[in-house]
């Protein structure tokens, strides 16, 4: 028989083409002339087996990209953990014992779990002040202590109110008035009120109490009001005897006259202190007789 598609000659029975590979059906015969298209029955081609051995595996590749794609998910889900759930939960787990006190208020009474709340914030920052109003309180304190001692120093070097004639603001400015004095003269200035001393006589009490205090021969003062005697009385020492003779005494003590009789006693004493000073200020040394 004649293959319709090369037109060779085959052996009947032949299922394929030999020259072609057409299939043959056995009854095949020469295709007529229908103008000038042939047509040609599909004949599958044969694909050759590829070995199992030579080729690539693909489903291996494809499972490490998605065992790849996994691990990054997982990676990224721990930084988030890391960076904003963990911190959370410690500060939760570091809150103070007040957050815990809060909740379990809040579980036995609302509304005095609302009124903790309010308090808490006011108690915290007035715990956070204490310290610092307790130091400032202690500054304080050792400033007016230290102001105290040295007031108290000052009247006890300058000013002896035995006979209590003077107030304490009355002290304190006669004690200024010292203090300026002395540092304007270098001298040693020391006032005192007595009673009690009638049998020593005035001018020896007087001596005695400066020299008792200053040491004999220190350049100063002592003005002294004697109550049993009723006598205002100064001595002079050192270098202050040649500024304050017996005459420039007799005419400073008259200054405290008017004072004397008010019984005005810090203003008399303040008159002759400072006036005291002026002789060495202002008016030059005497001659003592």
């Amino acid at each position: 028989m004649i293959c319709p598609k090369c037109g060779k000659d085959v052996p009947d029975g032949t299922k394929y083409c030999p020259n072609c590979g057409m299939v043959l059906t056995g009854d095949e015969q020469p295709p007529t002339s229908q103008g000038s298209q042939v047509q040609t029955p599909y004949v599958p081609i044969p694909q050759p087996e590829v070995s199992s051995a030579a080729a690539p595996d693909r489903s291996g590749s494809g499972t490490g990209v998605i065992l790849g794609i996994i691990a990054l998910l997982l990676a990224a889900v721990i930084a988030v953990v890391v960076l904003f759930v963990y911190p959370g939960f410690l500060a939760d787990k570091m809150a103070p014992a007040s957050s815990e006190l809060t909740e379990q208020v809040q579980q036995a009474d609302p509304a005095t779990a609302q009124s903790f709340e309010e308090d808490k914030q006011p108690a915290e920052e007035t715990a956070e002040a204490e310290p610092e109003k307790e130091l400032t309180e202690e500054i304080s304190e050792e400033v007016v202590e230290d102001e105290e001692r040295t007031s108290l120093e000052i009247k006890a070097v300058s000013v002896y109110d035995e006979a209590d004639l003077l107030s304490s603001a009355e002290e304190k400015s006669l004690s200024d008035i010292i203090m300026s004095c002395e540092r304007g003269t270098g001298w040693k200035f020391l006032f005192v009120t007595a009673e009690g001393i009638a049998e020593n006589g005035t001018d020896l009490y007087a001596e005695d109490r400066y020299d008792d205090l200053y040491g004999a021969g220190t350049d100063g003062m002592i003005l002294l009001i004697d109550m049993d005697n009723r006598m205002i009385w100064i001595s002079s020492f050192g270098e202050a005897e040649r500024y304050l003779s017996a005459e420039k005494i007799d005419s400073i003590l008259t200054l405290a006259d008017d004072n004397l009789r008010d019984e005005e006693y810090g203003d008399a004493a303040s008159q002759v202190i400072a006036a005291c000073a002026e002789t060495k200020l202002f008016d030059g040394e005497e001659t003592v007789e």
